[in-house]
């Protein structure tokens, strides 16, 4: 029997991993992970005694403390007992596998189905490992100490009241800084009224689609675009065209959706005339307009023409922004700005729908602002943007000249471009990267049809420090020249 358990281990052994549900854990857990479900399932029953350590260690290849900590792993949990002198014996417990219940069958409905259907549209988010992450600033300069003191502040301070229900659509004092901070910064007239407070440009314009889109209403979208706004519209059931055929073809839309100044990902400009092509064409005079303003903080300099919200004189505009893509991700702090004629529907939505961002955020942010450490932050952030830039486009073109990149980029974002055969080569690309920490997207999934969608990977070249940047480029090298992907 021990001969036949030995081999059992053996075979089980030699499946990889993934084929049998078991993660790359270490080897010791994955030996004890194969003994438990052979206990589990009962092929090894109770009294069935284990092989010695030493036999098996030799014949799986591992050292002998591998086993052992496997044994005593197996034995803590109860699956094992142990007798001196006669080793390691399955208990007389029972540990069955957990029998699938029978599932009362759930209808969803066609919103549910949409949404479900749009999300693989969307780029998985995984935490941990952010290398070139698209979305992600330079983390390390992000003023850490100075934030915890104004967050230690708030508590040293907060009032029993500051720990009830807050507005669903913002602090009133938050909305009132945000209000001059974009007076001054941005030239955007705007009372604190029509400011909504929230956690991400995706809550704004779900938001926003939600109060205003009717399955089938037509909605234009700046292509190429964010999936994320893909997939939304889809969610929503819009019909969805691109910007440039509702402008050719002079077809009228309910709703359409624009980056403010460049477009993502490939950094096109939003011209003065471009923009007053949008409010003035007789097509899309009754048009809402979302202006995306994802990452103004670089891009202002690129584009010193009013913003369509300021230039929008019928209240047709909804102006979005967020602070997650200049401070950090996980900040989550963004805005809105509705003409006066949504204010209500806006909020009366999202006290139905959504708690506000918690108020230490908006408080610490509203002081973050007020003692100009927001201005200073994006002077820092200003000056890396150039010196990664040069780090990271030297070392790319040196050792992947087969990806060409596009001139200096205006936002903290780049395209490597692929111009090769290999079908859905970005997807499969940014899998294998992903798989290795390093988390780049497809630029295909940023395109509504497959047929007119280019490759190529989009990176945050910014979110590293220069002296990392060289090691996961190169590191970048190997997984796609060792796959046959260049």
């Amino acid at each position: 029997m021990k001969t036949d358990i030995l081999d059992l281990i053996q075979q089980q052994w030699n499946i990889k991993p993934d084929t049998i549900g078991v993660k790359r854990n270490p080897s010791y857990i994955r030996l004890f992970e194969i003994f438990k479900h052979l206990i589990q399932s009962g092929v090894l029953t109770g009294q069935t005694t284990l092989p010695p350590s030493r036999k098996l260690s030799e014949s799986l290849g591992l050292s002998r403390s591998t086993v052992i900590r496997a044994y005593e792993l197996l034995s803590n949990q109860g699956f094992t007992n142990s007798r001196k002198g006669s080793g390691y014996f399955v208990s007389n417990r029972i540990y069955p596998l957990a029998k699938t219940p029978q599932l009362h069958s759930i209808e969803l409905s066609t919103s549910g189905i949409s949404f479900l259907k749009s999300f693989k549209k969307t780029n998985p988010m995984k935490s941990g490992a952010y290398a070139f992450q698209p979305g992600i600033p330079p983390l390390d300069l992000f003023p850490v100490n100075k934030w915890k003191s104004l967050l230690n502040k708030y508590w040293r301070n907060v009032q029993n009241s500051g720990l009830t229900y807050s507005s669903s659509f913002g602090l009133e004092q938050f909305r009132e800084a945000l209000s001059m901070h974009l007076s001054i910064n941005r030239g955007i007239q705007c009372s604190p009224e029509q400011i909504i407070v929230v956690s991400g440009s995706v809550q704004s314009l779900f938001i926003t689609g939600s109060i205003l889109i009717n399955p089938g209403d037509p909605v234009a979208i700046q292509i190429p675009s964010f999936p994320n706004v893909l997939a939304i519209f889809s969610g929503l059931q819009a019909e969805i065209s691109s910007l440039d055929t509702v402008i050719s073809q002079k077809k009228p839309v309910k709703l359409i959706h624009v980056t403010a100044t460049t477009r993502y990902p490939d950094e096109t400009i939003l011209t003065r005339d471009r923009k007053e092509l949008l409010l003035n064409s007789p097509n899309l005079k009754k048009s809402i307009i979302i202006e995306n303003d994802f990452e103004h903080d670089l891009t202002k300099e690129y584009d010193d023409s009013q913003s369509l919200f300021s230039l929008d004189k019928e209240g047709r505009v909804i102006y979005l922004s967020t602070f997650n893509r200049i401070l950090h991700p996980s900040i989550r702090l963004a805005f809105m700005i509705v003409p006066k004629s949504l204010i209500e529907p806006v909020r009366a939505f999202t006290s139905q729908s959504h708690r506000s961002v918690p108020s230490s955020i908006q408080v610490v942010m509203d002081e973050f602002i007020r003692n100009g450490l927001l201005r200073n932050h994006i002077h820092e952030v200003r000056k890396h943007h150039g010196k990664r830039w040069d780090v990271f486009s030297k070392s790319w073109t040196s050792l992947l000249p087969e990806l060409p990149l596009p001139p200096f980029p205006k936002t903290m974002n780049t395209i490597a471009y692929y111009h090769g055969s290999i079908k859905d080569w970005d997807l499969t690309a940014s899998r294998l990267l992903a798989e290795n920490g390093i988390n780049t997207h497809a630029l295909s999934k940023c395109y509504m049809y497959e047929d007119s969608a280019k490759q190529g990977l989009i990176m945050s070249f910014t979110c590293l420090h220069h002296s990392q940047i060289p090691l996961k480029i190169s590191q970048i090298a190997k997984l796609l020249r060792n796959s046959e992907l260049i």
